[in-house]
């Protein structure tokens, strides 16, 4: 029995000075050998020196004539404020004549939802980088009572629910989101109206829905201005590499841009789909650049495939 337990401490023994030694060499060996750390595009400074192209995409309503009305009022304000307070931005409105398919009739999914993410492979591909939704959520009758009998009296009001939203149209990710209540005091016959969905002229709801759209785009105004400036690879022609944005965003000749993976896609709790943007692949230099595109190489390697973000550098 003594022998064997001299054994097996002989063994604990040689494999401890086994691992000592193997620890011991591995702080040893120089620093330069260790893998480089990647970088996400998380590690780059954010830059505000370019423009950021901005979608307004049509506003959402009820389907109703009534609520199709006042959704487009909304939106008239939101759109408004924007133009006015958001700097460094290229706002494209659903309602110019020349604005993409995509911004006017955003495409849908089976559960009549926004498919955002169909959306912002269109989008990115355009050259945008963030994308602006508007919806009128609810449009209410409601009548409050109290006393009794004779004495009984009913107050009418209105609730409206109103909502904005900016999207990253490289991700897909939802920015900022924000809701307002507005409720005002109507008689019978307008709450009549409301609840058949036809159009309401109230000048104080007109007033208070340009309120709330100046409210919620001014909020709006500080993510976008804060979200880092990206854009995608569109095409590889040869040696190059076709850029969805150009000189109308502030690139030139000579700009370096991070490059990097853009090829994976996670889903959300509700089955949405996102980008996820992965580790740098590399750095792209600009070659020549038109207003809507760029042409650009890989510095010192081969084209990086459609689908890579870029980002600047300084």
């Amino acid at each position: 029995m003594r022998v064997r337990r001299q054994e097996v401490g002989a063994r604990f023994s040689a494999v401890g000075i086994l691992a000592s030694v193997v620890l011991m060499a591995a702080c040893s060996i120089p620093k330069s050998y260790y893998p480089a750390p990647q970088k996400s595009i998380r590690d780059l400074p954010v830059l505000d020196r370019h423009i950021k192209r901005v979608g307004l995409c049509r506003f959402r309503h009820l389907g109703s004539a009534g609520s199709r009305d006042l959704a487009e009022r909304f939106e008239d304000a939101v759109s408004a404020a924007l133009t006015r307070n958001c700097d460094k931005t290229d706002i494209v409105f659903a309602t110019a004549d020349a604005a993409p398919s995509f911004l006017k009739t955003p495409p849908l999914l089976d559960s009549d939802q926004v498919d955002l993410f169909s959306l912002a492979q269109q989008a990115r591909r355009a050259g945008f980088q963030v994308l602006v939704q508007g919806r009128l959520l609810s449009l209410n009758h409601r009548v409050d009572r109290s006393g009794w009998s004779r004495f009984r009296k009913s107050r009418h009001y209105l609730d409206m629910r109103l909502q904005t939203e900016a999207i990253d149209a490289v991700t897909a990710a939802k920015i900022a989101q924000f809701t307002k209540m507005i409720t005002l005091p109507i008689d019978a016959a307008t709450g009549d109206a409301v609840e058949k969905g036809a159009r309401v002229d109230l000048p104080a709801l007109v007033e208070r829905i340009g309120e709330t759209g100046i409210e919620l785009a001014l909020k709006l105004c500080a993510p976008i201005r804060s979200h880092p400036w990206q854009t995608v690879v569109n095409a590889v022609q040869g040696s190059d590499m076709v850029l969805a944005a150009g000189a109308a965003a502030g690139l030139a000749a000579g700009d370096r841009l991070a490059v990097f993976d853009g090829s994976r896609t996670i889903s959300g709790s509700a089955g949405e789909r996102f980008v996820l943007a992965g580790f740098q692949l590399g750095v792209a230099i600009v070659k020549q650049s038109d207003a809507n595109g760029i042409l650009a190489t890989g510095e010192g390697e081969e084209p990086f495939p459609p689908g890579s973000i870029l980002v600047p550098l300084r």
